[in-house]
């Protein structure tokens, strides 16, 4: 069967796929405070960064355009090492994904840089049940909540929108998966995550087209 004539389920990966806990807020503090800069606050992070590319999170906190370049190779490396011990298969989720896949073509759109995911999907297994994997570091401004990666997938991929749903757990990539013209699913984490909520969330979707 040609993709196109498949349904697909492009998944968000960190908070949707894995919980990575405070990953990305304690790397990025330890950069900051390592360039001399003041912390954000986990309630801050939570509320207004999480989910964006560290570029964009520098960018809204009104760090030079100079700084930027260390003290994102600085996050990163700190993320990269963090990963190793937050990172686990899980099961449960592995069993479901193996549903999901038999019935979907699978992907993974996500903001984080391509190493981190795929660090986090070998360490995870979650890699060997995807076909697809769409990540940064992106152009200025393709990041999510732009569209930009949702449709790179699509058409990488060649998928029909009306046969693909998309699965994230903030507002960033709603936004960006409803303006690439796809339905989301919205989930609160990877204990969300079901062969039957997939399906029937999917179903819908297509009745509805």
């Amino acid at each position: 069967m040609r993709t196109a004539e498949r349904r697909a389920v492009l998944f968000d990966l960190d908070g949707t796929l894995v919980d990575l806990g405070d990953v990305h807020w304690l790397a990025l503090n330890c950069a900051l405070v390592g360039h001399g800069l003041e912390p954000i606050t986990k309630a801050d992070h939570d509320h207004r960064y999480n989910g964006l590319p560290t570029k964009v999170k520098l960018q809204m906190r009104g760090i030079s355009e100079e700084r930027r370049p260390s003290i994102e190779v600085e996050k990163q490396r700190e993320t990269m090492r963090l990963i190793r011990d937050a990172v686990n298969p899980d099961p449960r989720l592995i069993a479901e994904l193996e549903r999901i896949e038999a019935e979907f073509f699978v992907g993974i759109v996500s903001n984080a840089r391509i190493e981190t995911c795929i660090s986090v999907l070998f360490k995870s297994d979650i890699g060997l049940h995807t076909q697809l994997l769409i990540a940064g570091p992106y152009q200025p401004g393709d990041a999510k909540p732009n569209p930009f990666p949702y449709v790179r997938a699509i058409e990488a991929a060649h998928l029909l929108r009306e046969r693909t749903i998309a699965v994230e757990d903030n507002h960033y990539g709603v936004e960006a998966a409803e303006l690439a013209g796809l339905r989301c699913l919205c989930v609160s984490g990877p204990h969300d995550i079901t062969y039957e909520r997939v399906s029937e969330f999917a179903n819908l979707r297509m009745e509805a087209a």
